[in-house]
């Protein structure tokens, strides 16, 4: 059956993950921790993520998590029991600190535009939060390219529920079979299975190919290659 509608992840999956966030991530936890160098270090463990060289374990729960689990994670180090308003702040910081960093991985902006060019209807479900997407994309000059931009915060829940997913089709009027979910994690995999929709991985994001393999319809090196597969279905 036709795709008509394409999801896509955004961290790792449009944009480069680790040079946008890497630098972001620094910033944000330095004005967390206010010159305490212990808290920070606390922070940064919490996170798995290494200052110096300003990266993130494979496993760190920055790489797909929602911003509330987020600021769960490094609510104690901070002796902080207002989980959902350090949210607030993070998703707030995180506006100020990302768009000077934020880089489109390699061909992602070309492709979008040439699916777009085809007919297809394009949409966005990350666990950053919506202005924060909408923001980002609006820097990179292709915010008009997407139908629906959703965040962990729009109302569907974050992923790896299917509720973003569900909400794309829902709006568009398309059937599960006729629309992809395409990211990087198994959270995106996961919550394009659980919507019921087509599942496309790409190796641009942390998870490797051995991880991705067998959570998903297909395993591609990059959102480059869709436009040759959507245009061969």
């Amino acid at each position: 059956m036709e795709i008509k509608g394409i999801l896509f992840d955004k961290d790792g999956t449009l944009i480069n993950f680790e040079e946008t966030f890497g630098p972001a991530t620094e910033i944000v936890l330095q004005e967390l921790s206010v010159g305490q160098p212990d808290v920070f270090v606390r922070m940064a463990n919490a996170w798995s993520f290494d200052a110096a060289a300003k990266k993130f374990a494979p496993d760190s729960i920055v790489i797909a998590a929602s911003g509330y689990e987020m600021a769960e994670a490094i609510a104690p180090a901070l002796q902080r029991t207002d989980v959902s308003a350090l949210r607030t702040e993070l998703d707030e910081m995180y506006g100020e600190a990302s768009p000077q960093f934020v880089k489109p991985l390699p061909g992602a902006l070309e492709a979008l535009e040439q699916l777009d060019r085809a007919g297809i209807r394009l949409g966005i479900a990350t666990n950053d939060s919506e202005i924060n997407a909408v923001n980002q994309m609006k820097i990179l000059g292709i915010d008009h390219l997407f139908a629906a931009i959703f965040g962990a915060d729009s109302g569907h829940g974050a992923k790896p529920g299917p509720g973003m997913v569900e909400a794309f089709m829902k709006k568009h009027g398309f059937l599960p079979q006729e629309v992809m979910m395409v990211g990087d994690s198994l959270h995106d995999m996961e919550a394009g299975l659980r919507a019921g929709s087509r599942t496309v991985a790409v190796e641009t994001g942390p998870a490797t190919r051995a991880d991705l393999e067998g959570n998903c319809d297909l395993v591609l090196a990059s959102v480059v290659d869709l436009v040759a597969l959507t245009n061969s279905a």
